[in-house]
C-alpha cells in the first residue's frame, strides 16, 4: 500500500515537473497577451462577417445572442450587447469584404502565435517556409470560422427543429421549454468542439482525439468558470464600473481576453505535457524490458 502511494506521488511529481517546465518554456502570460491583442483586433471584423452571413442563412439574431451571453462574462456582454446587435443587423457587402480581410489577417496572426507556442511545447520543428506558415494560419482560421458558422446554424435552427418535432408528434410544450434551459451545456459543447479543432490542427504534429481531449476539456471548463467568476470580480473588486464608461469596459474586455488566451495556451501545454509524460513512461518500460531480456540471455 505504501509502495503504491509512493509510486503515485513519484508519478505525480514527474508529471508536474514536466508541466512546470513546459509553462516556463512557453511563457504563458506573454503568450496570452499576444493572443488577447489579436483577439481584440479580429473581434469587430468577425462580428461584421457574421452579421453579413446571418441574412443568407435566414437566422434571427435573437436565437444567437443567448449562446453568446453564456460564453461571455455577464458585465462585458451587457456592455457589448448593443454593439453586437447593431453590427449583426447592419449588413453591407462592401464592408463585408474589408471586414473579412481584417478578420483573416488579425485572426491568422493570432493563430500563428498560437502555432509557435504549441510547436514549442511539442518540441517539433516550426514551419520554415514563412509564406506556407502564414497560409496555413489563414486556412486554420477559415476552418474555425466555418466551424462557428456551423454552430450558428445549429443554434439558429435547433429551436426550429425542436418546435417542428413538438408539433408533429403532438408532444407537450413543456418538453420544448425544458430544452431551452439547456443553453449552458450546449454552449459548453460548442466551446469544446472549437477547442478540439484548435488543438488538433494548430500543432505541427499528428494527434488523436485522446491526445487533445484533456486540454479541450480543461479549456472549456476554465473558460466557463472564468466567465462566471468575472461577475463576482466586477461586483466586489471593480466598484461602479459604469462610472468608468467605455474605459472600464475596455479594461475588463482586455483582461478577459488575456485570461482566455492564457487558458487556451494552458490547454495546449496540458496536452503536450501528458504526451511527454506518456513518452517517458514508454521509454522506461522499453529500458526495463531490454534489461530483463538481457538478463535472461
Amino acid at each position: 500500500m505504501l509502495n503504491d502511494r509512493g509510486s503515485y506521488w513519484a508519478k505525480s511529481k514527474t508529471f508536474f515537473n514536466i508541466l512546470r517546465e513546459q509553462m516556463r518554456k512557453v511563457q504563458v502570460w506573454p503568450t496570452g497577451a499576444v493572443l488577447a491583442y489579436y483577439f481584440l483586433l479580429s473581434l469587430i471584423p468577425l462580428l461584421i462577417v457574421a452579421g453579413n452571413i446571418l441574412p443568407y442563412l435566414n437566422l434571427d439574431i435573437s436565437t444567437i445572442m443567448p449562446y453568446i451571453e453564456e460564453a461571455m462574462p455577464h458585465y462585458i456582454f451587457n456592455q457589448l450587447e448593443s454593439v453586437i446587435k447593431s453590427v449583426f443587423n447592419e449588413s453591407n457587402t462592401g464592408v463585408l469584404s474589408i471586414a473579412s480581410i481584417g478578420a483573416l489577417w488579425s485572426a491568422s496572426r493570432g493563430m500563428n502565435a498560437m502555432q509557435y507556442s504549441m510547436n514549442l511545447v511539442y518540441e517539433t520543428e516550426q514551419r520554415k517556409n514563412v509564406v506556407f506558415a502564414r497560409l496555413f494560419s489563414v486556412v486554420v482560421t477559415l476552418f474555425l470560422i466555418l466551424g462557428l458558422a456551423i454552430l450558428m446554424l445549429v443554434f439558429g435552427f435547433g429551436q426550429t427543429i425542436l418546435d417542428y418535432i413538438t408539433q408533429t408528434f403532438h408532444l407537450q410544450r413543456t418538453i420544448s421549454e425544458v430544452f431551452q434551459h439547456y443553453r449552458s451545456p450546449v454552449t459548453m459543447l460548442a466551446l469544446f468542439f472549437i477547442f478540439c479543432l484548435v488543438y488538433y490542427v494548430v500543432p505541427n504534429v499528428k494527434l488523436r482525439f485522446s491526445d487533445i481531449f484533456p486540454g479541450a476539456l480543461f479549456a472549456t471548463l476554465s473558460w466557463i468558470f472564468v466567465s462566471q467568476a468575472f461577475a463576482i470580480y466586477v461586483t466586489f473588486f471593480f466598484k461602479s464600473p459604469q462610472s468608468y464608461g467605455a474605459l472600464g469596459t475596455i479594461v475588463l474586455l482586455l483582461l478577459w481576453l488575456q485570461i482566455s488566451g492564457v487558458i487556451i495556451t494552458l490547454g495546449g501545454i496540458l496536452n503536450a505535457s501528458i504526451a511527454s509524460y506518456q513518452h517517458q513512461k514508454n521509454q522506461e518500460k522499453e529500458v526495463v524490458a531490454s534489461r530483463n531480456h538481457s538478463n535472461k540471455h
